[in-house]
């Protein structure tokens, strides 16, 4: 009976998620960690592209569009936010932000 009530309590949170859909990112970097603040507000750190250059992408319409929004030299590897206007990012690179 346990093993019922568990495999219940797992389905119920998956469909409440939606389904997904791929994207393109129109960037050629390896997109790393992600953090949303709400449904709409997200941004994605982005590691680096061949020029090694980093690069941050914002979305204010829950990920149907992404822009750039900080690029700079080095890598970016985290990223979080307190709110739809602050946050940090992290990286390999020399500069912190």
């Amino acid at each position: 009976m346990k093993k019922l009530v568990n495999i219940a309590l797992l389905l119920v949170p998956l469909n409440l998620l939606g389904d997904w859909i791929l994207q393109q990112s129109g960037v050629n970097n390896t997109l790393g960690d992600v953090y949303f603040v709400d449904k709409l507000h997200g941004w994605i750190a982005a590691g680096s592209d061949d020029s090694g250059r980093g690069l941050i992408l914002c979305t204010t319409d829950g990920g149907k569009n992404w822009e750039k929004v900080y690029t700079d030299s080095g890598w970016v590897g985290c990223i979080g936010f307190f709110d739809s206007l602050e946050g940090w990012a992290g990286g390999g690179g020399p500069t912190h932000y």
